[in-house]
């Protein structure tokens, strides 16, 4: 190893300066998602993030990684990746161009990481002979079609996503300090520390990260050391380390809710099901990843757009393809072969949500493509090398570059094209639905942005055509009664909710929104058991809280309704009316001082507001007086 640390510098064996190489990647990937910024919170982005409440407050950096701070299901068990989100909130709130730099950061470090390892390995004495003079180029290319591929808009452009690309991140900086500690023998602890270090950080991010230490010790097998034995000789106490990382990762994983989701899946998709699909589901990815022209965001639940059936048409090519690929894999992996440490690897990632793991609301989803592509694109890049060794032997740099530079454009032109997508929730789900249209879930989150748009009547067809798809579904129910309720027709709408209910009991939100329905027809008792029937359940329902205290007031109930009147007001302080209701009740009980308090911040929100100006003038006066 002492000689393979002595190779020259891979910045030596191109012809570009390195930094030059690596600016060009970040300028590529920046014009790529230029038109990324001002996408919205969609989907997965509102409960996680938008409606979180964990994330927000100065104590939020640290409430993350207790149990209180695992409550959103998307973050549960993931608390450095929460952590990052707590860190945008506290930058610029819920602005969410700050979201989206933060997740291309990550995704420019990722493919400067990529390029790194590959120039990094291509230099090592085990593939100098063969590769390295070209090791610069072939860095750049890999790291090229990484960064430009618009399948990664989807781990990208989704801004829950990042716990996709910081996995991503950190497993590549495992395996490039493993490298480096490898060849830098007067750094090696500091990179072997950084290796440790980044599995460990991985592993509170997502589980996908579970891999990393076995990948990398068949890294250090295939590239640095030869041998199992000589691995395990040579760097026993990193890949120990390494291992121990596990540890937390199954602490995170036992201590988490998705653990429970994930168990209660079975019943209703078995892991053989689920394998089976997966199977068939291989192809499509890789067609996606050829020829990305029809990219799918939701591919919906199990049952609702992805039926067992989905892929059956097509099956036994997918199946033929996964298993094929992953019996080449292993015999290039037994053989100690380079390439088929790539191909296993690509699986190894994979593995955790692509196999018998039933994950049943995302079955099929193209954000786990995000770091198998690292892999996939390195023999991309090969096969354009040796294209240009053939056709120009004697400058197969420039022309390999010129081919590099032809396909990330396209890729690039591909990506910024994708992202217009997600300029809005209406085009994003419109584009979802098009392509899915037997998914009940984009039908009806299609409607619930086109009810945000004003278009409720053409809303309302889309979450009747997703209750046609699939009948059961509550959540469809639901946003069918909201949509009824904006067409002011609550009878219908109160409808809706009570199906919503029955499928789903514990929905404080229809609970709510029945109570809404009940008090627009006039059955007031009715409603406000059912506001109180869904505070019961969810105690922070702004409405809830604001509907009950009107009940209360008219009912001359007022201890009750200054109670929820206070409520509402600490989830939700900004409404000038409320401050002021609350100040004429407290006046009433002769309250005075704390009744002007309330007026006052009425004043402080809205200067001009007459009414709450005029009780505090009359309450000063029966003050004076």
């Amino acid at each position: 190893m002492k000689r393979a640390a002595n190779h020259p510098s891979p910045a030596s064996t191109g012809g570009v300066p390195t930094w030059a190489l690596a600016l060009a990647l970040v300028a590529a990937a920046a014009a790529a998602y230029a038109n990324s910024f001002g996408g919205p919170f969609v989907f997965d982005d509102l409960h996680s993030i938008a409606f979180n409440e964990q994330l927000r407050g100065p104590d939020a950096w640290w409430r993350v990684f207790t149990p209180a701070g695992r409550s959103d299901f998307g973050l549960a068990g993931r608390p450095i990746g929460a952590w990052t989100f707590a860190l945008n909130y506290s930058w610029g709130g819920l602005a969410v161009a700050g979201y989206h730099a933060l997740n291309l950061a990550i995704h420019v470090a990722a493919g400067l990481v990529l390029f790194g390892l590959v120039r990094r390995t291509l230099t090592l004495e085990s593939l100098r002979e063969r590769w390295g003079a070209h090791a610069d180029v072939l860095g750049a290319l890999t790291a090229a079609l990484f960064l430009l591929h618009p399948i990664q808009t989807k781990a990208v452009t989704f801004i829950v996503q990042r716990l996709e690309s910081l996995t991503a991140l950190l497993y590549l900086v495992v395996l490039y300090a493993l490298v480096r500690s490898a060849t830098d023998a007067a750094r090696s602890r500091r990179w072997s520390a950084l290796a440790v270090g980044a599995c460990a950080l991985g592993m509170g991010v997502k589980e996908v990260m579970v891999s990393a230490p076995l990948v990398a010790l068949l890294y250090d097998r295939a590239f640095l050391s030869g041998s199992l034995r000589g691995a395990w000789r040579s760097r026993r106490a990193l890949h120990v380390a390494l291992a121990s990382t596990w540890a937390l990762l199954a602490l995170l994983v036992l201590t988490s809710p998705r653990l429970g989701v994930t168990s209660a899946t079975d019943a209703e998709l078995g892991r053989s099901d689920y394998l089976l699909l997966q199977l068939g589901a291989f192809g499509h990815y890789l067609r996606q990843i050829a020829w990305p022209n029809a990219l799918v965001f939701d591919y919906g639940m199990f049952g609702d757009g992805v039926p067992a059936a989905d892929f059956s048409a097509r099956w036994w090519a997918g199946a033929l393809a996964a298993l094929g690929t992953l019996g080449a894999a292993l015999w290039g992996l037994a053989g100690n072969r380079a390439w088929g440490f790539v191909a296993a690897a690509a699986f190894a990632v994979l593995a955790p949500s692509s196999s018998f793991v039933p994950i049943r609301l995302d079955p099929l989803a193209e954000h786990r493509l995000y770091l198998p592509l690292a892999a996939l694109a390195l023999p991309a890049a090969l096969g354009l090398l040796e294209i240009a060794r053939r056709v120009a032997p004697q400058r197969a740099h420039a022309v390999a570059f010129s081919l590099g530079a032809l396909l990330a454009l396209a890729l690039g032109w591909t990506t910024h094209a994708r992202n217009r997508d997600y300029a809005s929730a209406a085009t994003l789900w419109g584009d979802t639905a098009a392509k899915r249209p037997t998914s009940a879930r984009a039908l009806t989150n299609f409607g619930i942005a086109l009810v945000q748009d004003g278009e409720v009547e053409r809303a309302l067809e889309l979450h009747r055509a997703a209750l046609a798809a699939r009948p059961d579904y509550a959540e469809a129910h639901h946003n069918l009664g909201n949509a009824l309720l904006l067409s002011n027709r609550p009878e219908e709408a109160l409808q809706s909710f009570e199906r919503a209910l029955e499928l789903d009991p514990d929905n404080a939100e229809s609970a709510a929104a029945a109570g809404e329905a009940l008090l627009r027809v006039g059955r007031k008792d009715e409603a406000a058991e059912r506001f109180e029937q869904a505070l019961a359940r969810e105690p922070r329902l702004y409405g809830a809280h604001y509907r009950l205290a009107g009940l209360c007031v008219e009912q001359r109930r007022t201890d009750k309704a200054v109670q929820h009147l206070q409520a509402a007001l600490a989830l939700d302080g900004r409404d000038p009316l409320l401050w002021t209701l609350l100040g004429s009740l407290l006046a009433e009980q002769g309250r005075f001082h704390e009744a002007r308090l309330k007026f006052e911040m009425a004043l402080r929100i809205q200067p001009g507001f007459a009414d709450a100006r005029a009780k505090l003038e009359r309450l000063r006066s029966l003050e004076a007086r």
